[in-house]
């Protein structure tokens, strides 16, 4: 038995040493493309790069611009916005070379990004259409866009209250609002502002902010205006698929796990900002089959929707963006921040009315009554 396994093992070293093969595929030109339209932005910005394949080195061929991006010369990309199919009007997408891209291993003194200060339709859809000169066919994509949607709560115009991760302040919910016409997901992102003051030197002081990441929500119908998002402390409220119930502690929680203890700063709670995110059908595809695969199949299915696939890449899509800026938050947050089991130890302040001067006192854990 031994023998025939040796057999087998010297057929195929010698089989495998004497036996030429490419490992690379002959070289072609794929186009990359990453946009999302935004319709409350002022500025779109798509970006188109290329994919590169040779002989050397990819890390040396990743420090080389024409590795990664087409000379301007030789390409042009526009925006065709279409009314039930008919094209309204044609927006020129200029290079613009003025964003700074990140160090890493790709190249990184320029980078470039095509880009329109146009504004958008919402009723219409935009179809990418880019041209190369050293191609016949076109590439394009198409995307409608999500529509604005309505906030209920919080609502700082209708409302002068002050935000309470506490408890039950605002009814049974304290995030609620309706679903966005075109939008098939949504992201909820707390953003926690505080300031940091050093008590050796109170002049010297940094705002700072963390960002506390909600459950993502789905809306398959993307019809628009039903309620689609609830953020509730109220454990008495119907728990259906589009609620999602806290014990009033997970925000404390987070709160800890996120700054660090230092024995030598004081903290001031500030400020909260809400920003609520839609996304399109085809950023919703992509995101989900991009996720990381905790399964022992590693292999995971590829998703582009820029035509045609077997020159090009990518994904263009469409999404809005909503932020409630600067909520303040009320008296009993600012004192469980303090005081609180879970947050007593980050030397956050809290504010006291004295009775003799009817002033305000800050007061520091474990000053907590």
């Amino acid at each position: 038995m031994k023998k025939i396994i040796f057999a087998i093992l010297t057929v195929l070293i010698f089989y495998s040493c004497s036996t030429d093969f490419e490992i690379n595929a002959d070289w072609k030109d794929i186009t990359v493309v990453y946009g999302l339209l935004d319709q409350s932005d002022t500025v779109h910005y798509i970006k188109i790069g290329k994919a590169f394949l040779g002989d050397e080195s990819a890390l040396i061929m990743a420090q080389e611009p024409d590795s990664l991006y087409y000379d301007t010369a030789n390409i042009a990309a526009y925006l065709h916005e279409l009314n039930a199919g008919n094209l309204v009007r044609v927006i020129n997408l200029e290079p613009d070379f003025s964003l700074p891209k990140d160090s890493g291993l790709f190249f990184n003194n320029f980078q470039v990004i095509y880009k329109t200060s146009e504004s958008l339709n919402e009723d219409y859809e935009y179809r990418l259409y880019i041209e190369k000169s050293n191609e016949t066919e076109q590439i394009t994509a198409v995307t409608p866009i999500v529509k604005d949607f309505v906030v209920e709560k919080p609502n700082l115009l209708l409302f002068n209250i002050d935000f309470n991760f506490t408890d039950n302040q605002f009814g049974p919910d304290i995030i609620k609002f309706k679903t966005a016409e075109n939008a098939n997901f949504y992201e909820v992102q707390i953003r926690f502002y505080y300031t940091e003051i050093d008590k050796l030197n109170p002049l010297n002081k940094e705002l700072k902010y963390v960002e506390w990441f909600l459950e993502q929500k789905e809306d398959k119908d993307a019809s628009g205006g039903s309620i689609i998002y609830s953020f509730s402390y109220d454990e008495s409220v119907e728990n259906d698929t589009n609620q999602i119930i806290s014990d009033g502690g997970d925000f404390f929680k987070f709160v800890a796990a996120v700054i660090d203890e230092n024995i030598n700063v004081n903290r001031h709670a500030e400020y909260i900002d809400i920003e609520i995110s839609a996304g399109g059908e085809d950023l919703y595809t992509y995101v989900e089959v991009n996720k990381p695969s905790i399964g022992i199949v590693q292999d995971r299915p590829e998703f582009s929707n820029i035509e045609p696939d077997d020159i090009s890449t990518g994904i263009f899509s469409t999404r809005y963006n909503k932020i409630i800026s600067e909520i303040p938050l009320d008296d009993q947050t600012i004192k469980d921040l303090a005081c609180g089991t879970y947050t007593n130890h980050l030397n956050f302040a809290w504010y006291q009315i004295t009775g003799a001067t009817n002033g305000l006192d800050t007061l520091y854990y474990p000053n907590c009554e």
